[in-house]
């Protein structure tokens, strides 16, 4: 089978407009740098998926948490899994705070970093100070070390709270009061602190569990992670002590609910690929409509009525009278009228003037010999320009009556 010119040069623009369309959807896609979520979904600077993806290559279970606090599992023993908690969109309140606390104390491990865990935080007994839009940036280095050449830099830090629990009524007054008892721990150590001297990031020990608290979750960014010595510092940290790393997502606005057409549409819409498929279903509804053939009339035909002998007598006698011919016509009239009269296969060659002399016998109702007076009078004198017409009427009143 060949193919058709038309249908080669519209797979010709199909492949055009889909190198195109992937061209600038990658253009396109460089955008998602402007998402500042520290989501391991997000692949930017300020993503945290490089955190992820090593981990995972380092043999480490990631996954990914996208319901409430209030759905985590109870954590096997042996099996504990760490769950990060990286500056959520969506800050925490005490409420989920609560249950935080309650998920370390049966044996979880967590990482709270950046000020949307600040409720978190303070229900571990600290504080986070600074502004991290106004306040000045200092740079971060390990606790008893050396600081980290063009490492990352901070305007967060800690400061030890001294209340044993926290309060929050804020959000159901009157009706339902949110309390988190902060627990002693057994032990903290300073991981990270600025230039200052002030603790950045420290670790817990509270019930047999770890709980790391960062002012800041820029120590967990993709650029950090790639452009410093951060990366290998938190790598080392995390990495061989938690089989199991779960990463709040719910928080970040990547909940478990949705449909797959809204997921698929949202892919289409921000892909280079799905941009190129947007392409390609234009192209093709396009040829379509342009290779298509009709299946059927455009429209219902409409039902064609027979004309009656009446009218084709009376064009013909229109005609004739137009070419000054109206003895002719009604001639050819009466003519008409005999053979239809007539028995079939007898010849008809005399002259019609004696045969209308003896219709007048045979006509049954006054109308028909009216009808047939007028055509003796039109056959012996002459005919004005209405005597077709009254010819034509005149046979039809005859045919009527005489018909078989």
């Amino acid at each position: 089978m060949r193919l058709r010119p038309d249908v080669l040069a519209a797979l010709a623009i199909v492949l055009v407009l889909g190198f195109g369309a992937v061209i600038l959807g990658s253009r396109h896609a460089k955008t998602t740098d402007r998402d500042r979520r520290a989501s391991s979904f997000v692949p930017g600077p300020q993503g945290t998926r490089a955190l992820a993806d090593a981990l995972g290559r380092l043999d480490v279970t990631v996954e990914r948490f996208r319901r409430r606090t209030a759905i985590l599992d109870d954590p096997v023993e042996g099996e504990a899994p760490l769950l990060i908690v990286l500056d959520p969109g969506l800050s925490l309140d005490v409420l989920e705070a609560t249950q935080l606390t309650q998920f370390v104390k049966q044996g979880g491990h967590l990482l709270l970093a950046g000020p949307g865990a600040r409720a978190a935080t303070r229900c571990f007994g600290y504080l986070l100070q600074g502004d991290r839009f106004v306040g000045p940036t200092r740079q971060l280095s390990p606790f008893g070390g050396g600081p980290w050449v063009d490492g990352p830099r901070t305007a967060l830090w800690l400061t030890e709270s001294e209340r044993d629990g926290v309060v929050d009524s804020s959000g159901l007054s009157d009706a339902f009061v949110s309390r988190c008892d902060v627990p002693t721990p057994d032990a903290v150590d300073t991981l990270l602190v600025n230039a200052d001297g002030a603790p950045v990031m420290l670790r817990l020990h509270v019930a047999g569990s770890s709980v790391y608290l960062a002012s800041d979750a820029v120590i967990f960014t993709n650029r950090s992670l790639r452009d410093t010595e951060a990366g290998p510092y938190v790598l080392a940290l995390l990495a061989g002590r938690y089989p199991r790393v779960m990463f709040d997502e719910y928080h970040h606005g990547f909940g478990s609910g949705g449909s797959m057409t809204a997921v698929v549409l949202d892919w289409m819409r921000r892909s280079p690929w799905g941009w190129a498929l947007w392409q390609l279903l234009a192209v093709a509804t396009v040829a379509l409509a342009m290779a298509a053939f009709r299946f059927g009339p455009a429209f219902p035909p409409r039902g064609r009525s027979r004309r009656s002998p009446l009218e084709h007598v009376r064009a013909l006698s229109a005609a004739l009278a137009a070419a000054r011919g109206h003895d002719v016509a009604v001639r050819l009239m009466i003519e008409g009228l005999r053979r239809r009269l007539s028995p079939r296969g007898q010849a008809l060659r005399s002259d019609v003037v004696p045969w209308v002399d003896r219709l007048a016998e045979n006509v049954r109702t006054p109308a028909s010999r009216e009808a047939v007076r007028t055509l003796q009078q039109l056959m012996r004198g002459p005919v004005r320009t209405d005597g077709v017409l009254r010819a034509a009427n005149a046979v039809e009143d005859v045919w009527q009556d005489l018909r078989p």
